[in-house]
């Protein structure tokens, strides 16, 4: 089972969200093993209501870099 889903949202601003799905492994690690490198320099939206709860820090937009 992967640990994140991506979907496209076609959003103004916003082409992708990423879900993560397990709360028991450090967000930076996951967002680490995710190679987006196709959409550098978008933006994108990461669900994290599974980390952090449905509150004000569920959703984080991030810019893709270099990396991915």
């Amino acid at each position: 089972m992967s640990n994140y889903l991506i979907n496209d949202i076609n959003m103004v601003g916003l082409r992708k969200i990423i879900t993560l799905l397990d709360y028991e492994l450090k967000l930076s690690d996951v967002l680490k093993s995710i190679n987006l490198s196709s959409l550098e320099g978008e933006i994108i939206l990461i669900d994290t209501a599974l980390v952090s709860g449905i509150n004000e820090y569920r959703f984080i937009e991030s810019k893709v870099n270099e990396k991915g």
